[in-house]
């Protein structure tokens, strides 16, 4: 705004008739370089982030990091869980494994002694009907 001294000085060395216009075109330049700053600092102030905002997502950014480390704590757990199951499991096939090795074993060495037992017996019965061992047992006798 112009003050009355700036007002009367231009009016002075322009004259009064002449001043007038000037004075008038000035006024309302200063009232809209008025109404644009307080519509800058109304669209600033809006865009501002208050203290009470800051306070507001710093809140939040807290509660998430604590929702996070529950989460985190919470994966922990249940890993730790998974890796305790995941070894009683191996022990029991290991266990498993080892009771079905021991009974094939065991298997094995009864179909060894069947077959040797077949085998005896073959040969017995090969050897009991097989003309030349007649002739030895005839000769025994």
């Amino acid at each position: 705004m112009l003050t009355y001294q700036q007002a009367k000085d231009i009016e002075d060395a322009l004259g009064p008739q002449q001043a007038g216009p000037i004075l008038v075109v000035l006024q309302d330049l200063d009232q809209k370089i008025e109404k644009q700053r307080t519509s800058v600092k109304a669209d600033l102030l809006m865009e501002l982030a208050t203290k009470a905002d800051v306070a507001n997502l710093r809140a939040e950014v807290k509660e998430d990091i604590a929702n996070l480390r529950t989460e985190i704590a919470n994966l922990r757990t249940e890993t730790a869980n998974l890796r305790t199951e995941v070894k009683d499991d191996l022990g029991n096939l290991r266990t498993e494994i080892k009771t079905d090795i021991t009974r094939l074993d065991g298997e094995l060495k009864s179909i060894r002694l069947w077959m040797k037992l077949l085998v005896a017996i073959g040969i017995l019965g090969i050897s009991f009907f097989s003309p030349a061992a007649m002739k030895l047992l005839e000769m025994l006798k």
